[in-house]
């Protein structure tokens, strides 16, 4: 009797061991081709054990079968371990160097000429496999490159001829042209994570252009000329030349064939950057509703001066913002009132505005109802997120946080989460189905602004 092929996949799908789904390759064709999806959809890659990822760079049709992929590294330099060593030997507490000159050499040239060529070697090889792994999985729709230490981390070369379209990309390279090459080719690009970024020094040696896909500019003056004025509010007095991201990727396609701009990264609504100027750079004209970023700067002047830039370039955006979540190395209440204060009287980003984070909750009686108000400007806000390190004693009992959050929604009676951070511990009270507020120990705030 003839099975369908939805049978087979059920069959798969209700096997939960790795292990079993494997065995089911061997029983036969159809099998074997329900299984192998199922087996090769999600993996994990890494150089501790690179064989899988040379079985993916082997074999294309295996490479095909992966829809999201995450490449590791994980070995870390040792030059910090080795330094802190030598620094224990030399010290005895008397200040009298324990080891010579000559030992420290002799060390360093033996390490350098076993274990240090051995591993850079092991890892070059490591990085030229996740190239061709790369290259083979034309399905990918997921990638994640998570590497342990920066110094691993301008690598980008190996998206070099790349044909998928990615969904989701959380990237740990650095910031360079391979990377920005790579992005200009991503039309369906839903969700970034970026965790380094820099403009990019013009480089006259380059032997050709980043790519095809990348035109030399942008063609819209308006959108060109806010995004160098929000730029020039970071730039350095005296710098070399540089590019700025919209001449690598641009708005503008130059497409004269059609009457409205097509922008790079089209389908963009989801940005995570650890820098705001990344921020500044990608939101003009793209639809980014959901946006997570961190103040660069630690005086106060620099952080308005980023805000000002982040606000205008949100004007720019396509859509309306619907997520904002602004981290701080240090958050102070007059910086938090200005941060609310610039946000609600910037119409882009209030009007369709559900989470907003993270704000210090004033103290004093007259400043939280100043807070109150303008919070209750934000209309369709559903969840916020506040700081209450400064408190002493600070809430710490569930009755406290749950006397602060129904007193925030006596004015805004629509927010239905109150994130509490004290010491970045955070605590969530919402009300859940039952409109009653409660702490919830099994939510994850920290995806909150992506899911709200």
């Amino acid at each position: 009797m003839d099975v369908s092929l939805e049978a087979y996949r059920i069959i798969v799908r209700s096997v939960a061991r790795r292990s079993d789904i494997a065995a089911l390759c061997g029983v036969n064709r159809a099998f074997r081709n329900a299984a192998e999806r199922a087996l090769y959809n999600t993996l994990t890659v890494s150089d501790q054990d690179p064989r899988l990822c040379a079985t993916l760079t082997a074999s294309p049709r295996i490479a095909s079968l992966v829809i999201a992929l995450t490449v590791q590294v994980r070995r870390r330099h040792d030059d910090e371990d080795e330094d802190e060593e030598e620094a224990s030997e030399s010290d005895d507490g008397s200040g009298v160097p324990q080891r010579s000159a000559a030992d420290s050499s002799e060390r360093n040239s033996r390490s350098s000429m076993s274990g240090g060529a051995s591993d850079s070697q092991k890892l070059d090889a490591y990085w030229s496999s996740v190239a061709g792994a790369l290259r083979n999985a034309a399905r990918l729709r997921h990638l994640t490159i998570d590497i342990a230490d920066p110094a691993d981390s301008a690598n980008a070369w190996v998206l070099d001829g790349c044909v998928f379209q990615l969904r989701t990309f959380h990237c740990d390279f650095d910031w360079d042209h391979a990377l920005l090459a790579f992005l200009a080719t991503q039309t369906e690009l839903h969700d970034l994570s970026l965790r380094d970024y820099r403009e990019i020094e013009e480089n006259p040696d380059a032997a050709a252009p980043i790519g095809d896909d990348v035109p030399p500019a942008a063609t819209d003056n308006q959108n060109a000329a806010q995004t160098d004025k929000l730029h020039a509010l970071h730039a350095p007095t005296t710098e070399p030349t540089r590019h700025t991201l919209e001449q690598l990727i641009p708005l503008d396609t130059n497409d004269t064939t059609t009457s409205q701009p097509t922008p790079s990264l089209p389908a963009l609504a989801t940005l995570e950057c650890t820098f705001s100027e990344a921020a500044v750079a990608l939101v003009p004209a793209r639809p980014i509703s959901r946006l997570k970023t961190c103040f660069s700067r630690s005086d106060p002047a620099g952080k308005r001066a980023e805000l000002i830039a982040l606000l205008g370039a949100l004007r720019l955006s396509a859509v309306p913002l619907r997520a904002l979540d602004i981290a701080d190395a240090s958050y102070t209440e007059s910086g938090a009132m200005e941060l609310l204060h610039r946000v609600v009287h910037t119409q882009a980003a209030s009007r369709e505005l559900r989470y907003l984070g993270t704000l210090v909750l004033p103290i004093g009686g007259r400043k939280r109802l100043h807070f109150y108000g303008l919070l209750m400007r934000l209309r369709l806000l559903r969840c916020i997120e506040v700081d209450v390190s400064a408190w002493k004693p600070p809430p710490s009992s569930s009755p406290a946080f749950r006397a602060l959050a129904a007193e925030l929604r006596l004015y805004c009676p629509d927010v239905d989460t109150v994130v509490f951070v004290h010491e970045f511990e955070r605590t969530v009270v919402s009300t859940g189905d039952t409109g009653v507020l409660r702490i919830d120990e099994d939510a994850s705030p920290e995806l909150f602004w992506r899911e709200i």
